[in-house]
């Protein structure tokens, strides 16, 4: 994981910050890189200032922050000699505010505990949590609160179908596949690829007013079928090479094919396995801003519940500006 040597770790008031901390100083030791704590810490709603006054809002907001400083050096005495960090603080939860700390400092990689929505509880991720995954230009680890100190079973959702730019494409999943490699031998995990394909076309042999065309739409099916398998042994035959060239062949990850949609595929896929981490692109259209967060990622991140480890490619612009 030597690519993530300038970390941001965001934190606030709320379960699984300890966990979030010790896996960030982790990487930040690993790779003698250097860590960033910013902090989001909770503030008096203004309706409630006008309720208590101005005298004891301030002074309950003084107590806030002392107390909040006291966890902050908590936190950071055990490791304080290991690993200089550095302490930044942030009113309120704001991806803007976030993303702009990564415009500025140049951080490679956010790390956050999972917010659940505040409307919907059984969504894992939050408003500010989903603002990083569409917008923030560098990977966003989103980590569900929980015991775990490793993510024992990862899955790294890749997708080597035909594209308009395979060029892009293939240098988009290969950092994608080096990324997952690199954290599941960190991790000492298990690591799954998998790939959601479809045969499109398949239904029209079942359309009668099509029968005339059967034979061409077989044919059709065929190419493609053939050409999914030529890619599935490419991308095989890609991973061994990386696995080699990264001295990982210890590691043996599995490479798993299904048909299906992967909206359906890969949420159910991580259920099955029980997966602790989803790496996975972020991949969208071009808006009048930039890259927007694609359905099929967005559909895949309203079902998980387990932590996600979000990839923009290289070209990917932000539409939030350091400004």
């Amino acid at each position: 994981m030597e690519r993530f040597k300038n970390i941001l770790l965001v934190t606030s008031q709320g379960e699984g910050q300890k966990t979030a901390f010790e896996r960030a100083v982790g990487l930040a030791n690993k790779n003698q890189g250097q860590l960033t704590i910013l902090d989001m810490p909770d503030q008096i709603p203004d309706q409630k200032k006008h309720l208590l006054g101005k005298l004891l809002s301030k002074e309950l907001d003084e107590v806030m922050v002392r107390d909040r400083d006291n966890y902050l050096e908590s936190l950071i005495d055990p490791v304080r000699e290991q690993l200089p960090i550095k302490i930044q603080t942030i009113k309120g939860e704001s991806s803007h505010g976030i993303i702009k700390a990564v415009l500025q400092d140049n951080y490679d990689l956010v790390i956050k505990t999972s917010h659940p929505h505040h409307s919907f509880k059984t969504l894992l991720f939050g408003s500010t949590d989903m603002h990083l995954l569409r917008k923030c230009p560098c990977p966003v680890c989103i980590i569900k609160p929980g015991k775990k100190q490793n993510f024992q079973r990862i899955i790294a959702a890749v997708d080597i179908e035909p594209s308009s730019d395979d060029q892009k494409m293939d240098a988009f999943n290969l950092e994608l596949m080096e990324i997952a490699t690199e954290l599941a031998s960190y991790e000492s995990s298990e690591l799954y690829f998998v790939h959601a394909w479809l045969i499109f076309g398949e239904k029209m042999l079942e359309t009668s007013r099509l029968d005339y065309k059967r034979e061409k739409i077989e044919e059709w099916l065929k190419a493609q079928r053939e050409e999914l398998h030529i890619r599935q042994e490419e991308f095989k035959d890609k991973l061994l090479r990386l696995l080699e060239q990264k001295g990982l062949s210890n590691l043996q990850p599995q490479i798993l094919a299904i048909e299906g949609v992967a909206d359906d595929v890969i949420p159910r896929i991580a259920l099955e396995k029980e997966a602790d981490l989803i790496v996975m692109g972020t991949l969208g259209r071009r808006g009048l801003s930039g890259f927007f967060m694609g359905n099929t990622a967005e559909n895949i991140l309203t079902q998980i519940n387990c932590s996600v480890l979000a990839i923009k490619p290289s070209w990917f612009v932000s539409p939030v500006t350091n400004k």
